[in-house]
């Protein structure tokens, strides 16, 4: 009898090929977590009742070129290193979990060498929702473990983006416009007066 019950969906993302995965089945008696790391990476922590069902759980990690050639990159941020992954939840071989009762935690860890010119305050993960890249709340950034956690009730492809140092930094031009707000002439400028001429019949 064949007791090996893990199986892999296809159809990735820009049919972008798989770099490494794992699975993990997880019951919502006692809830659990599933993590794709090797220094750096992606674990997923899944509390109690989060269906009405177990499931098996895949982190699949995404050959990078190919989901952005597809997708692009949110407005003014930038991809970080290879962090670009499919997570799925799995009934059985044919019924997938999109959403749950109670939301999961995707927590990313990122290396110095992936955020090399990239503002650390500005990372954040997004979720690609099938046209656009929205950006997951109620994340935090933890420093100095270099990670992003941000709770969702939703799965499909995550991916971590953050701003370059360049991008965030203002510039002034030398040259302003007077306008009214501007100082007051200092005390040598000179005062105008207006000459006023008596009659000779007052």
């Amino acid at each position: 009898i064949d007791t090996d019950k893990t199986f892999t969906t296809s159809g990735c993302t820009g049919e972008a090929s798989i770099n490494s995965q794992t699975s993990s089945s997880i019951t919502t008696a006692s809830g659990g977590s599933v993590e794709l790391v090797s220094g750096t990476g992606l674990t997923l922590t899944v509390p109690t009742s989060f269906a009405a069902s177990d499931a098996n759980f895949q982190i699949k990690q995404l050959e990078k070129t190919a989901v952005i050639n597809t997708t692009s990159s949110p407005t003014d941020y930038s991809r970080i290193g290879d962090h670009i992954y499919d997570l799925k939840a799995l009934t059985d071989v044919s019924t997938t979990l999109s959403s749950f009762n109670s939301a999961l935690t995707v927590q990313i860890a990122y290396s110095a060498g992936d955020v090399s010119g990239i503002k650390e305050s500005s990372l954040r993960i997004y979720r690609w929702n099938g046209s656009s890249w929205q950006q997951l709340t109620g994340c935090t950034l933890g420093t100095p473990a270099r990670t992003v956690s941000c709770p969702t009730s939703v799965f499909s492809v995550f991916a971590l983006f953050g701003q370059a140092e360049s991008s965030t930094s203002s510039t002034t031009s030398s040259t302003q416009t007077p306008g009214c707000g501007d100082t007051a002439p200092g005390p040598k400028a000179p005062w105008l007066y207006g000459a006023i001429s008596q009659g000779e019949n007052e």
